[in-house]
C-alpha cells in the first residue's frame, strides 16, 4: 500500500499569483492550493527560477482582494512552481478555507452563468438549472456574464446564452 504524502485536502484554482524572492517578482495563475502551500503556473517564463529552498512571499488574489503569506519554493520549472506555505496567518488560513469549500462546492454542484436580457427567460432557466443539480447565476448582459466569470472564486464551469 502507497503512503499518502499529502496532509492537506488540495482544490483545483485558477487565482492570480504573484511570488517575490531574491529581489524578483514572478506572476502567475495558481493551480491548486492547499493549507499547505500551492502550485502556480507561470506567466512569465522568461524570468529565473530561484533555487529551491529559497524564502519567499506570495500573494494570491483571495476573497476580495489579495493575501500575502510567507513560504519557500519548492521546485520550480519552465512552466510552474511550487511553494510550501510557513505556518498560516489566521485570516489567510480562513481564505484558503473559503476558496476550497466553493472549489469543493463547484465540483460537486456546477455553476452556470445564464445570460438572457429577458428577466422571466433567464429566471425560468435558471430554476430548471437548478431542479437539475446546478448552481446557476444569472446576467442580463454579456458584461455581467464576463463579470461573473472573471471572479475566480465564483468557480463558473459554462455559460448558457440566450440567441
Amino acid at each position: 500500500m502507497g503512503h499518502e504524502r499529502r496532509r492537506h485536502i488540495r482544490a483545483d484554482t485558477d487565482l492570480g499569483a504573484r511570488i517575490h524572492a531574491v529581489g524578483t517578482t514572478l506572476r502567475g495563475r495558481s493551480v491548486d492550493l492547499s493549507r499547505g502551500g500551492v502550485r502556480v503556473r507561470r506567466l512569465d517564463e522568461d524570468i529565473p527560477c530561484p533555487a529551491v529552498g529559497t524564502a519567499a512571499l506570495v500573494e494570491l488574489e483571495l476573497g476580495p482582494g489579495w493575501i500575502a503569506q510567507d513560504g519557500r519554493i519548492i521546485r520550480c520549472g519552465f512552466n510552474d512552481l511550487t511553494l510550501a506555505f510557513d505556518r498560516l496567518a489566521a485570516e489567510v488560513a480562513r481564505a484558503i478555507d473559503d476558496e476550497l469549500r466553493a472549489a469543493q462546492s463547484a465540483m460537486s454542484r456546477p455553476r452556470l452563468v445564464v445570460v438572457d436580457p429577458s428577466a422571466d427567460r433567464r429566471h425560468h432557466i435558471a430554476e430548471r438549472l437548478r431542479a437539475a443539480g446546478c448552481d446557476p447565476y444569472e446576467a442580463a448582459t454579456p458584461l455581467e456574464a464576463i463579470d461573473l466569470i472573471e471572479r475566480p472564486s465564483n468557480h463558473i464551469t459554462g455559460v448558457a446564452v440566450a440567441a
